[in-house]
């Protein structure tokens, strides 16, 4: 976790271009007072505060039903969504 005065840093800045909110203040509330969910790679240890900064991976059962699964773009594993500012697993 990159946390700076409180704030956390998203981690995956510098690779994506489209970023405007990379850093969340502890007081920061989500969309519609919901909870902030980011996202953690356990192997690059790095922070992703948006959809934008990760990969996705689609899954297909038998019975036809799609799943995705968000990986880091940098080393392709599978992230972990956390809550800010908890910091716990949401597992």
């Amino acid at each position: 976790m990159t946390v700076i005065a409180k704030h956390l840093r998203c981690d995956a800045q510098k690779m994506c271009i489209q970023c405007s909110d990379y850093l969340w203040s502890p007081e920061k509330k989500g969309e519609h007072g919901a909870m902030n969910i980011y996202y953690y790679c356990p192997f690059c240890k790095m922070d992703i505060l948006c959809e934008r900064g990760v990969g996705m991976r689609f899954t297909h059962d038998r019975q036809g039903q799609i799943g995705k699964i968000y990986v880091c773009v940098k080393c392709g594993g599978k992230l972990v969504e956390r809550i800010w500012p908890f910091g716990k697993d949401l597992e």
